[in-house]
């Protein structure tokens, strides 16, 4: 099993000004930014980036508009989730510092299994005995309540590597992939990618005034870290969820 990337998701009401936030941000990041983007570009887009910086040598970035931040972290294997949870729990607590109210957050993780016939153990497991044989791709989501508290989704698709030999035409010129036939192309390898998330907007929808605290992103944090793997390979396997 190989994971992908590590993201976390914090939602809020309309903020104008990131002026605190950006001073206290840049002291936690000092170390993996050099400095943050400023989009000068006035905008009505509550999801426009306000601020945004990429580290592409330890393939990690954040993306803050009015209302929402997201800090994702790349190319990561398991032993980079203590560093990912402190940085998620350090970002909650400088909303906090800034009187803003986090309304709900969302933890996500992307992992992949290389398998043979990812297509046919995805569809034994999780689709209808009736289903077409003639089936040549799946992409299933699947979410449930988890403690009275969360929504946990999963979802679930088959993939494969190609390697196409020709890309470009007899004069040199690239050949967009649209036009490029798979008649000869070569399977590497089949894959089954799952997307993991857990998020407290169950609590957001169902109880009055709630924010998300550092015990329930603690809590989050916790799911995701002991039973992602677990709950991925639960489904595939037995198609328990």
């Amino acid at each position: 099993m190989k994971i992908n990337c590590y993201s976390i998701t914090f939602w809020y009401n309309p903020v104008d000004d990131f002026s605190e936030i950006l001073k206290d941000l840049q002291k936690l990041f000092k170390k993996e930014y050099s400095t943050f983007n400023i989009n000068s570009v006035e905008t009505d887009d509550f999801y426009n980036s306000v601020l945004f910086a990429i580290n592409h040598k330890v393939q990690t970035n954040i993306n803050i508009s009015k209302i929402k931040l997201q800090y994702t972290m790349d190319k990561v294997t398991s032993a980079n989730f203590q560093d990912f949870s402190e940085k998620c729990l350090k970002i909650l607590s400088i909303f906090n510092e800034n009187n803003i109210k986090v309304l709900h957050s969302s933890v996500f993780t992307n992992m992949e299994f290389t398998v043979e016939e990812a297509l046919k153990k995805v569809s034994t497991q999780l689709l209808s005995k009736n289903t077409s044989k003639n089936l040549i791709d799946v992409n299933l989501r699947i979410s449930k309540v988890e403690d009275d508290m969360f929504y946990k989704i999963i979802t679930i698709l088959n993939k494969q590597q190609i390697k196409l030999p020709n890309f470009v035409d007899d004069t040199g010129r690239n050949i967009p992939f649209p036009l490029i036939s798979w008649t000869n192309a070569i399977k590497e390898k089949e894959i089954i990618e799952a997307s993991y998330e857990l998020n407290d907007r169950y609590s957001f929808d169902t109880e009055k005034n709630y924010e998300t605290t550092i015990f329930s992103l603690n809590k989050m944090l916790y799911i995701v870290k002991n039973f992602s793997n677990s709950d991925v390979e639960e489904l595939l396997q037995s198609g328990k969820f």
